[in-house]
């Protein structure tokens, strides 16, 4: 046809990364951790009206928060307060 023609590759063009080959700002290890610093602060910030008497305390809900905190670390990376957890 004429008029129309097709444009050359140049062969030592880069091609842009696709998104799912690009590496996240944050590893995710690091990510989780921030995550659950923000979890932990949350917890810290609530003790002011539980020390005031505002809200109602139980001992056993704070420490299965911590639990349920610990084992989502456990279980995504791996890593316990003591160490690294090696998987077979």
């Amino acid at each position: 046809m004429p008029g129309t023609r097709r444009r050359a590759r140049h062969p030592f063009r880069q091609r842009r990364p696709s998104s799912s080959s690009r590496k996240p700002p944050l590893p995710f290890t690091t990510a989780l951790l921030v995550f659950l610093g923000v979890l932990l602060a949350l917890l810290a910030v609530l003790r002011v009206p539980l020390n005031l008497g505002v809200i109602p305390f139980s001992l056993d809900g704070q420490l299965g928060l911590l639990l349920v905190i610990m084992s989502i670390q456990f279980l995504a990376m791996g890593e316990t307060p003591v160490g690294q957890f090696r998987r077979s």
